[in-house]
């Protein structure tokens, strides 16, 4: 049942994706990019982030554009057509990139396409994990 209400809801997205779509900051609370794939759970309260520290906040920058480029992307895997989906998800990739590159700046890197991954020592070696020690 919850595969035939899914799909309906994917059918009404085609007509105009991003005014179905969630900001960043609240998809990423809500763990759907998608406003009517929100709805059956549309009672429940979501609570808003607290960082600890800068690092944390930073990495959750990461993850809200990273979780709109993905759902994006399984989107698109059933709407290969759809070119506004296509620029919605390229926008959002510029952004995940940005944020990335800007955390791999300042911290440890947290994936191997890092720069700082190609020296020695081996910088994993010798820092903490990315999400706290």
């Amino acid at each position: 049942e919850y595969e035939n209400y899914t799909y309906k809801k994917m059918k009404k997205m085609i007509k105009k994706i991003e005014t179905n779509l969630f900001s960043p900051d609240e998809a990423i609370k809500r763990g759907t990019a998608f406003v009517t794939l929100y709805e059956p759970y549309k009672n429940n309260k979501c609570a808003n982030p607290i960082f600890k520290s800068d690092r944390e906040k930073a990495l959750f920058e990461v993850q809200k554009y990273l979780l709109m480029c993905h759902d994006l992307h399984l989107y698109l895997d059933v709407h290969p057509n759809d070119k506004e989906a296509v620029e919605l998800r390229k926008k959002y990739l510029a952004l995940y990139d940005k944020a990335k590159e800007k955390y791999n700046s300042m911290y440890p890197p947290f994936d191997v396409d890092c720069e700082k991954v190609n020296k020695v020592p081996f910088v994993w070696s010798t820092t903490e994990f990315p999400f706290g020690a």
